[in-house]
């Protein structure tokens, strides 16, 4: 499963190859231009083909320009989690003090309810956080 950092890495390399991809029709262009044919069919045809190139490429760009930021979208989910497992697991550290606190001055008052006062309520654990998507780890 990826990770925040396999997200981050992934869409750095969406975008990376998208503006590349972005710029090969200013390549092929550059190297087919007016200077290079002049009239006929075979000058038509380099047109049309470095048309469909330059549009072929525009789509690509804009699909991998999503996946980085479909890539984002999930670091963010990952780190969330991650941060939401960190605060559970710090209140999940309190409330065990808490609870053998509590334990100790419930056996206190058991034994002798007269000189102890009664502890209360039993602590409450905390709740643990909603599982995410399956692709999600920390």
């Amino acid at each position: 499963m990826p990770t925040e950092s396999d997200f981050l890495h992934a869409a750095r390399l969406f975008e990376e190859a998208s503006d590349e991809v972005s710029a090969t029709p200013n390549l092929i262009a550059g190297s087919f231009g007016p200077d290079v044919l002049t009239g006929g069919q075979l000058a038509m045809e380099v047109d049309l083909f470095v048309t469909r190139v330059e549009n072929e490429c525009a789509a690509d760009a804009v699909e991998l320009a999503e996946l980085a930021t479909l890539c984002r979208e999930r670091a963010a989910v990952v780190a969330a989690y991650a941060e939401a497992m960190n605060h559970f697991t710090s209140r999940s550290l309190s409330h065990s003090y808490a609870y053998d606190r509590w334990l100790g001055d419930l056996r206190d008052w058991e034994q002798s309810p007269e000189t102890h006062d009664h502890p209360g309520r039993r602590p409450t654990p905390p709740s643990r956080p909603n599982r995410p998507a399956a692709w999600v780890e920390i």
